[in-house]
């Protein structure tokens, strides 16, 4: 029995200490941060609890006023139509029979312009093609459209192709602009809106995000 004594005390001082998996969890989950914990044993997470990661809030598509709306009706309804003529005179063409009003390059070249579309909004670009043949970057207002969808950052937009003259519907997206696709089965991002030449030099860009100058709105 004097031999038990001490093994006895031994054990009822172990039992008084804290057992490290009765630490509760949050309190486990800082000690993770600093390092450690008493004693320098490392805890590790509960199994099955997972920490929570806030994504940021995605931001809701503006609604189309009813002006917008009827915009982007007349819009859908020239998809393949051709407007033929030297090109900024059958683009003011296609914006004209949009929107429901003239406008001229002056006009839209001193337009206002903001980066947050709406439905029906008239799309201006920079550097769609080299205007003055001079192999820079310094050709504005070369291109121009009309909004017919928004959703988050991707936008639809109804434009002229620059080699047919037929309407039809691009992409761009205005959180990705230098994407074409955002993965290999997914869809189109950004459209191509300059046509690629030898002469172009290295600095040249080709998709709309890229060549976007920013968004005009007309309404009747």
């Amino acid at each position: 029995m004097p031999r038990l004594c001490p093994l006895l005390v031994l054990l009822a001082a172990c039992s008084a200490q804290p057992h490290h998996e009765a630490v509760p969890y949050r309190f486990r989950q800082s000690l993770l941060l600093g390092g450690g914990g008493p004693g320098g044993t490392s805890f590790t997470r509960e199994p099955g609890r997972r920490r929570r990661v806030r994504r940021p809030a995605r931001r809701p598509a503006r609604p189309a006023t009813s002006s917008g709306a009827a915009i982007a009706r007349r819009c859908r309804g020239l998809r393949g139509r051709t407007f033929a003529g030297p090109r900024e005179k059958a683009t003011l063409q296609l914006l004209r029979a949009c929107v429901g009003q003239s406008l001229s390059a002056r006009a839209l070249s001193g337009a206002r312009l903001h980066r947050d579309p709406r439905v029906g909004d008239v799309v201006l670009f920079h550097n769609t093609r080299d205007a003055n043949a001079n192999r820079k970057p310094d050709d504005r207002f070369t291109d121009a459209g009309v909004v017919i969808e928004r959703r988050g950052a991707r936008v639809r937009f109804l434009y002229l192709h620059p080699t047919s003259g037929r309407v039809r519907i691009g992409s761009l997206n205005l959180a990705q602009p230098n994407r074409r696709r955002l993965g290999r089965s997914a869809r189109v991002q950004n459209t191509f809106l300059r046509i690629k030449r030898r002469s172009d030099p290295p600095s040249t860009r080709y998709l709309a995000g890229q060549l976007l100058a920013g968004f005009a709105t007309w309404r009747l």
